[in-house]
């Protein structure tokens, strides 16, 4: 429609024709966020080359990311408690506030020692019906516990490309150890106190889980690029590295389509290509890194898990 156009159109048909487009933008938001749901439980994004949900909206769909961010979270609790469809279709939840209530349940299972249930969920989800952004926000804050809210408190931003600012709160207690640490030790550096901690936690937490190795170097085969572990699961730091220096710590899952790599750097793992308990060995050849969701979509290809009969859950009836 032309400005002439325009002009043209009295003030009433106006009004009718941003309340039909309106109306129209609603249904199809609320249809994508059906599609999207089915998407997510099927994990179809992961045959695309993306390991979330939020990169295909992004990358593929288009959308920014905080229009991807609040389709994510909508979904996330349409799956958790299916009345909130009904609730957005009838306009009774915006998916401003679908998507506020999400990150307050996802925060709150951080902290908790159990999830919360189901009925706690359609609880809150009660309570912030027919309410405004700012009413549900006063809401969740009297509802949300001390843990949650210092998790909340907590912020990592980059600074440059090779520094990161973290904020955090701690307690009167917490800061009084930092304090007797850093008269103790010379005046160090928060920095170098927070290094030299998390190396003695990091190596506590390999040897609870069974990371470092209790007998000789790995073997190599003759080829000197071949690191090999083939005998055992358990991946020796030198075929770590080598793993790393060719992935650059990047998912390695490609689609073989569009030959497209997933972007993902976020909770790598090492993952067999030949499943380790089909035969697969533990040598350079046979492993590459993988993010969490295509470790998952692997494993399901080789048939190694099943979907759950709820959800997008799985089970795992081997290991790859």
């Amino acid at each position: 429609m032309n400005k002439r156009t325009y002009f043209e159109i009295s003030d009433l048909d106006l009004l009718n024709l941003t309340f039909l487009a309106a109306k129209k933008e609603k249904e199809a938001t609320l249809a994508l966020l059906e599609y999207l749901l089915e998407v997510d439980i099927r994990r179809l994004y992961a045959s695309k080359a993306y390991s979330s949900l939020f990169d295909y909206i992004v990358k593929d769909l288009g959308l920014s990311e905080p229009a991807a961010a609040e389709r994510v979270n909508a979904v996330r609790l349409m799956q958790e408690v299916p009345a909130v469809k009904a609730h957005l279709e009838e306009g009774r939840l915006s998916l401003t506030t679908a998507s506020q209530i999400e990150r307050f349940i996802k925060t709150e299972n951080k902290v908790r020692s159990e999830r919360l249930p189901v009925s706690e969920k359609i609880t809150i989800v009660d309570a912030c019906l027919d309410q405004s952004k700012r009413e549900v926000e006063k809401l969740l804050l009297d509802k949300q516990s001390n843990e949650a809210r210092i998790l909340t408190q907590e912020r990592i931003k980059p600074v440059t490309s090779d520094r990161t600012e973290l904020k955090l709160s701690i307690s009167l207690e917490t800061l009084n150890k930092l304090e007797k640490l850093k008269n103790l030790s010379g005046d160090k550096s928060l920095e170098s106190i927070f290094d030299e901690g998390l190396d003695l936690l990091l190596l506590k937490e390999q040897k609870r889980h069974g990371q470092t190795p209790k007998s000789t170097r790995p073997a190599k085969s003759e080829n000197a690029n071949e690191v090999t572990n083939s005998n055992s699961r358990f991946v020796p730091i030198d075929l770590k590295r080598a793993i790393f220096k060719r992935s650059g710590g990047q998912c390695e899952y490609t689609d073989p389509k569009t030959k497209k790599r997933c972007q993902c750097k976020y909770r790598i793992q090492i993952d067999h290509v030949y499943p380790y308990a089909l035969g697969g060995k533990t040598k350079l050849q046979n492993l590459r890194h993988l993010c969490q969701t295509h470790n998952l979509h692997a494993a399901k290809r080789w048939g190694l898990i099943r979907p759950m009969a709820e959800g997008n859950s799985a089970t795992r009836l081997g290991t790859n």
